[in-house]
């Protein structure tokens, strides 16, 4: 999926390393968003949730606890939070 792969990209961009941003990136998908889905109301917003709720709005195929309006926002928003700052410190500390 692309919002994985964004992610990645991220997590490269913060640890300036392809393998530390792949490593960071499947620890966030796999890891983070289980711990985040044990908060009462964070559960359906989480970047798994939302990501899961685009693929079945988009396949038709399943159950989904937000639209797909909310899935495709709210899934671009994780990956915009996440790349944003990291972009931001790999544009001042690398291309001078």
């Amino acid at each position: 999926m692309i919002a994985a792969g964004a992610i990645g990209f991220a997590f490269g961009l913060l640890t300036m390393s392809l393998g530390g941003g792949i490593a960071v990136g499947i620890i966030f998908i796999l890891v983070f968003d289980g711990f985040l889905s044990f908060i009462p109301g964070a559960e359906d917003y989480s970047y798994g949730q939302l990501s899961r709720d685009l693929s079945n709005g988009i396949t038709g195929v399943g159950e989904t606890q937000n639209g797909l309006v909310a899935a495709s926002v709210g899934t671009i928003l994780w990956c915009l939070v996440l790349i944003a700052p990291d972009w931001i410190r790999f544009r001042n500390s690398d291309l001078k």
